[in-house]
C-alpha cells in the first residue's frame, strides 16, 4: 500500500498545482471542496437518492448513473491472470476528491477432461485510489494479488448439487477441499502445479484513467471510456514474457425509472505470453452487460453477465470464452460508502468459469 499512498500524495500535489495555475475561481472550488470533505456542507455522498435523478445539492451528479454495474473482473482461471477489463461507468467523484475502492472475490474452480483437472480455489484482491482530476476526469492507482489453494467452497458446492440431484461431474471422485492443477499438452510432459498456499501466485499493479464523454440525456446514454496498463510484479510463476499488459473499454449507461442498464465493451493487449510453456492468445475481448434496481433511496440489486475471450489455445472447453453471471446488492452503508455484495455462477461453458463464488467490494468517497 505503500506505492498507493505515494500515488495519494502526488496526486494531490498536481491538484494544488493545477488550482494555483487557474488563479482565484479555481481556489474557490477548492476551498469549497474541503468544506464538503470536512462536512460543513453537507456533503451528500454519492448522487442517488431521492427519484428525481440525484440529491439536491449533489456536488457531481450523473442523471444516468446510480451506483453502478459490480466491481468484478473475469474470475476464470485463465482470463483471470491477465487484464479484464472491468465496466466503469461515468463517476459520481466531483474535481478534488479522493475515493478508495478494494474489492475481495473468492471463486472455487472445477473442471476435468482427458486433457485437464482443475480442483481449487482463487482469493482475488484489489486495493487503489481514485482522484478527481476534473468533474469528467477521474485517475485511478491499484495494486492486486491472488492466490490458489485447497478450501471449504467446495464442500457448499458438493452439498448444493447433492441437494437438488445436479450430478457432480466427478467432484465425488476427490477429498473435499483437495487441490489439483494439472494440465496435459498435446506434446510434452504434464503439467502439475503445486499449491501456493500463503504465497500469492500473482501480483500486480495498475493505473487507469475514467473520461466521462457525456452524462447522456432523457433519450441518449452516458458514455464513458477507460485505459488501463497493467503490470505483472515479481513472484508470478505462472506467466512468462510480457508483464505489460493494457485494455481499452467504452460504457454506455442509461436510467429506465428506476432501473439503470450498463454495456460494457473491452478490448485488451497482452502481447506474446506463456503460461507454463503454453502459448496464450495476445488479444482479448470482453462484453459486460448489467441492470441495477434502484429498490429503496441507499439499496440496489445488480444481476450483470460478463463475457470474456478464452486465453488458452488448443485445450478444448478451457480456450473457449467464459461466462459469468453475479446477482448482487449495493448499499450506500454510510455518507459516500458503498459496499457491495454478491455471488457468482457459471453458465454456458462450465470448465473455464467459476463453479461458485463470492464477492465482497467497498467504495469510499472523501
Amino acid at each position: 500500500m505503500n506505492i498507493v499512498a505515494a500515488m495519494a500524495l502526488l496526486l494531490a500535489a498536481a491538484g494544488e498545482g493545477a488550482a494555483q495555475a487557474d488563479g482565484g475561481a479555481k481556489s474557490r472550488v477548492v476551498r469549497e471542496s474541503d468544506d464538503l470533505m470536512f462536512g460543513r456542507a453537507g456533503y451528500e455522498g454519492f448522487p442517488l437518492g431521492p427519484r428525481d435523478g440525484g440529491r439536491e445539492g449533489a456536488t457531481n451528479p450523473q442523471p444516468n448513473v446510480a451506483y453502478g454495474p459490480l466491481r468484478l473482473t473475469s474470475q476464470s482461471p485463465f482470463q483471470s491472470m491477465r487484464l479484464t477489463p472491468g465496466a466503469d461507468a461515468p463517476s459520481t467523484l466531483p474535481r478534488g476528491r479522493w475515493e478508495t475502492r478494494e474489492t475481495n472475490t473468492w471463486s472455487k474452480m472445477w473442471g476435468m477432461s482427458d486433457r485437464y483437472l482443475l480442483d481449487f480455489e482463487v482469493f482475488r484482491q484489489t486495493q487503489s485510489i481514485v482522484h478527481g482530476v476534473t468533474d469528467d476526469l477521474q485517475a485511478e492507482l491499484g495494486v492486486g494479488e491472488s492466490s490458489r489453494f485447497g478450501g471449504k467452497l467446495d464442500g457448499f458446492v458438493r452439498g448444493f448439487h447433492d441437494m437438488f440431484g445436479i450430478n457432480q461431474s466427478g467432484r465425488d471422485q476427490f477429498a473435499r477441499g483437495e487441490y489439483h492443477f494439472q494440465l496435459k499438452p498435446m506434446r510434452g510432459a504434464s503439467i502439475d502445479i503445486e499449491e501456493d498456499r500463503g504465497d500469492p501466485s500473482l501480483e500486480f499493479l495498475f493505473v487507469s484513467l475514467h473520461q466521462t464523454l457525456t452524462r447522456g440525456t432523457d433519450v441518449l446514454p452516458a458514455v464513458s471510456v477507460s485505459m488501463t496498463i497493467q503490470s505483472r510484479l515479481d513472484g508470478a510463476p505462472d506467466l512468462s514474457g510480457n508483464a505489460i499488459e493494457t485494455g481499452l473499454s467504452f460504457t454506455f449507461a442509461k436510467r429506465f425509472g428506476d432501473f439503470y442498464a450498463y454495456l460494457s465493451v473491452g478490448a485488451t493487449w497482452l502481447g506474446d505470453q506463456q503460461f507454463h510453456g503454453e502459448d496464450l492468445r495476445s488479444m482479448g475481448f470482453s462484453l459486460l452487460g448489467a441492470v441495477e434496481w434502484n429498490l429503496a433511496a441507499d439499496v440496489s440489486l445488480v444481476v450483470q453477465h460478463l463475457y470474456s475471450r478464452g486465453a488458452m489455445i488448443g485445450y478444448g472447453a478451457l480456450s473457449e470464452p467464459s461466462y459469468e453471471i453475479s446477482l448482487g446488492i449495493k448499499i450506500e452503508a454510510a455518507r459516500g460508502m458503498v459496499a457491495e455484495i454478491a455471488v457468482i455462477e457459471n453458465i454456458v461453458v462450465f470448465d473455464n468459469s467459476p463453479d461458485f463464488g463470492v464477492h465482497f467490494g467497498l467504495t469510499q468517497q472523501f
